[in-house]
């Protein structure tokens, strides 16, 4: 690999990692209470959470990684941690 092509290389995934970031954090905020479908996407701790069922959101602790990629909080809902998203969150209502 050219120095250009490891250039451009290292930029894209710099952009990619910068767009993921900014994505995460204009998803939905986790909080107890909130009605969800499995797929729908939250923000925690900087983090994207994607729930694996659907439910009603539940607890104290927000999902978080001290255990892991996987959280289940006190409502039930388990969630998946996704470390790069690529498109926006839908918003949950």
């Amino acid at each position: 690999m050219s120095t250009s092509a490891a250039v451009q290389s290292a930029a894209w995934r710099i952009r990619r990692a910068s767009r993921s970031r900014f994505y995460t954090l204009q998803a939905t905020p986790w909080s107890a209470g909130l009605v969800v479908v499995a797929g729908n996407i939250v923000q925690s701790h900087q983090l994207a959470w994607r729930a694996l069922n659907s439910g009603t959101t539940g607890g104290a602790t927000a999902p978080n990684n001290s255990a892991g990629a996987r959280f289940v909080d006190g409502g039930g809902i388990e969630w998946l941690h996704v470390p790069l998203l690529l498109v926006a969150p839908a918003p949950i209502t």
